[in-house]
């Protein structure tokens, strides 16, 4: 497995993340398509870099900041980029850089580097207790002029971002011997420690939009030799107060990033065997599945407008940057805010998941996303099933054994929700083989579904498809 730049924001390394395989192929030209899995919203590779770790985006949504490395370079350092993947510019070319952020107001850069410390122990970033002491922050202009460097000492300093009023500078640093969280001013004068958390090891901070809370991930010290370690994600005020526990799993949740709406939190973690991207709404503390791919799929980040996402994968092979269209599932607030829709991306998952099951014949799939009761109704052919029993029974079974090779894909899909209830529209293309013939078909179909304990079932479906022209 290819490694990315072991300076990374979330101050871990892919190395003790995970080690994966087997990668499904993509198309791997930037620019293009990368999604396969139909629930992932459309994907574009951004960039031609030999290896690229964190990207976030430039106040106004149209560039690009990331450590990287291109092809015949030995370190990883400072680039910006516009969205498109035109137009790149090295920023930095000393040492090894990590950790870059814009300033709200554009006119400062910051980021972690390497790059005073070539007499310095190298380190370990598998060893949080042996991070490597010559990372210190600094602070530029985005053209890579005026650089300044802010910390001084022989401390694992990195993991740095900005305030939303531009005022500080957020850290992790473990200058008392542990990892903990700190802000500083942005000439560097004033320090303040904002964690003090003896059994926990912090990093991977971000200020909130409202610019009092701080989002972070965390695990336990003395865990960091662990295959299975678990880390959690948790909301502080940036004066230390009101720490909150927001997730509680058996998994590795790390990589938090805010949405611009306040209320969510993207993050990844690796429930599924490898790590994938998911969106928490803090409130309810509900998650949605944002990437599908067997890849390392992680380092999530939302632009301004709250539309796009970028993240780091390994989909198709080297470590690159992805930019994800949500617009799909995002609407504004009556004040203009964009916001995540949590009820619309998760029908619009129960309805292309319904679609994948039905192409590999997973009646298993299929029964977890159906109500089981007699709310539900198929009209398809001309014909009208009622209750789940004999739609499962008399339909969908002998369906799924009768055919073979299937191929059911959806376009043009429509999802609208109004409390418990959600309906969505598309077309469809259908392809099969039924013995020794090939059939196919296109059409309109309709999914009514309803929210049961929390959790979106289909209760009516309805398929038709134009009717087949008379031959003369």
């Amino acid at each position: 497995m290819m490694m990315m730049n072991k300076y990374l924001c979330t101050g871990l390394s892919l190395l003790i993340v995970a080690s994966l395989g087997g990668a499904m192929q993509h198309e791997n030209q930037s620019g293009k398509s990368a999604s396969k899995d139909p629930r992932e919203l459309p994907v574009r590779k951004v960039g031609h870099f030999a290896s690229a770790a964190e990207a976030y985006f430039s106040p106004d949504g149209q560039q690009l900041i990331v450590t990287a490395r291109m092809e015949g370079e030995k370190n990883h350092n400072v680039y910006i980029l516009n969205i498109d993947g035109t137009n790149v510019r090295r920023i930095t070319d000393k040492g090894k850089d990590a950790c870059t952020f814009f300033a709200p107001n554009g006119q400062y850069i910051v980021f972690s580097s390497t790059r005073d410390a070539d007499k310095m122990p190298p380190g370990d970033y598998a060893n949080s207790a042996n991070y490597p002491a010559g990372s210190e922050v600094y602070i530029a202009h985005p053209d890579g002029s005026g650089i300044r460097r802010l910390t001084f000492n022989t401390a694992y300093e990195a993991e740095t971002s900005f305030s939303p009023d531009g005022r500080w500078i957020l850290y992790t640093s473990n200058v008392d011997g542990n990892l903990e969280l700190y802000r500083m001013t942005l000439d560097g004068k004033k320090k303040v420690r904002i964690t003090h958390t003896p059994d926990l090891q912090e990093g991977g901070a971000f200020y909130m939009p409202d610019g009092k809370h701080i989002i972070f991930r965390a695990w336990k010290k003395g865990n960091e030799g662990q295959k299975k370690r678990i880390s959690q994600l948790y909301l502080i005020r940036d004066d230390g107060t009101e720490l909150v526990q927001l997730t509680n799993t058996p998994y590795f949740n790390w990589s938090p990033y805010p949405h611009p709406d306040g209320k969510h939190v993207v993050f990844a973690h690796n429930e599924t065997g490898d790590f994938e991207v998911y969106m928490l709404n803090i409130e309810t503390r509900e998650t949605v599945r944002l990437t599908y791919n067997p890849a390392f799929d992680s380092y999530p980040v939302i632009s301004p407008d709250g539309k796009t996402l970028a993240f780091t994968s390994t989909r198709e092979g080297a470590p690159a940057i992805y930019l994800m269209d949500l617009s799909p599932v995002i609407h504004s607030t009556a004040g203009g805010t964009p916001t995540f829709d949590d009820d619309v991306a998760q029908v619009r998952t129960v309805v292309l998941t319904n679609a994948l099951a039905f192409e590999r014949g997973d009646f298993d799939a299929l029964a977890n996303i159906w109500a089981h009761d007699d709310d539900v109704v198929v009209i398809e052919s001309g014909r009208m099933e009622v209750g789940w029993e004999e739609f499962s029974q008399k339909h969908l079974k002998p369906e799924l054994d009768l055919l073979k090779n299937v191929v059911y894909r959806l376009g043009n899909l429509h999802v609208k929700v109004r409390g418990n209830a959600a309906w969505a529209a598309f077309n469809y293309h259908f392809e099969a083989d039924v013995g020794e013939r090939h059939v196919t078909g296109q059409g309109t179909g309709t999914l009514v579904l309803e929210k049961r304990d929390g959790q979106w079932l289909i209760v009516q479906s309805h398929l038709s498809r134009p009717p087949r022209r008379r031959q003369q």
